[in-house]
C-alpha cells in the first residue's frame, strides 16, 4: 500500500541493518553490536484511516522502530565456562531487554546453565510492554 490509505494492506517500509563483531582480550571475549531500523512509508495515510480501521495505526504517532543490540560473550577454562550478556534497546521508547547467562560444561555430555531476562521501559515499546514479566531459569542438558 504505497499511499498508506488501504487499511487491509500493510504499508511499505524501508529499513537498514548495520553492525560489527570484534574479539577482545586475546580472543577470550567477543563483542557483537548491531543496529536495525525500520520506517513505515507514508504514515499520513494511516493517520487518516484512524484507529479502528488500520492495524498499523499508532496512538503515539511514531512510525519508526530502531533497535540496538549488544552481546558480550566469553569462553574460559578451555571452553568449559561460557558467560554471555545481551542487551537490546528500543531507541524510540527507551525500553530494553537484558539477558545475562552463564553456562558451565563439566564434561562433553553435560551442560549446566542459568539465565535471567529483564524487561524495562515505556509500555508502548517493544520490550517495555513486558516489564512486569521478568524471569529466571536454570537448565541442564545431557547428551547420550
Amino acid at each position: 500500500d504505497t499511499d498508506g490509505t488501504d487499511p487491509r494492506v500493510r504499508n511499505n517500509q524501508a529499513g537498514f541493518v548495520a553492525g560489527f563483531d570484534r574479539d577482545i582480550l586475546a580472543g577470550k571475549l567477543n563483542l557483537n553490536v548491531q543496529v536495525r531500523g525500520l520506517a513505515t512509508l507514508n504514515p499520513g495515510g494511516i493517520e487518516d484511516n484512524g484507529f479502528a480501521a488500520d492495524t498499523e495505526y499508532r496512538e503515539d504517532g511514531v512510525y519508526t522502530e530502531t533497535l540496538a543490540a549488544v552481546r558480550l560473550s566469553g569462553s574460559f577454562m578451555r571452553d568449559r565456562l561460557k558467560p554471555e550478556t545481551s542487551l537490546v534497546v528500543g531507541l524510540e521508547h527507551g525500553d530494553l531487554r537484558l539477558e545475562p547467562e552463564l553456562v558451565y560444561k563439566p564434561s562433553d555430555d553435560l551442560e549446566l546453565g542459568a539465565r535471567f531476562v529483564l524487561f524495562a521501559g515505556d509500555r508502548d515499546g517493544t520490550f517495555g510492554r513486558f516489564r512486569d514479566n521478568d524471569f529466571g531459569e536454570v537448565f541442564v542438558s545431557f547428551r547420550f
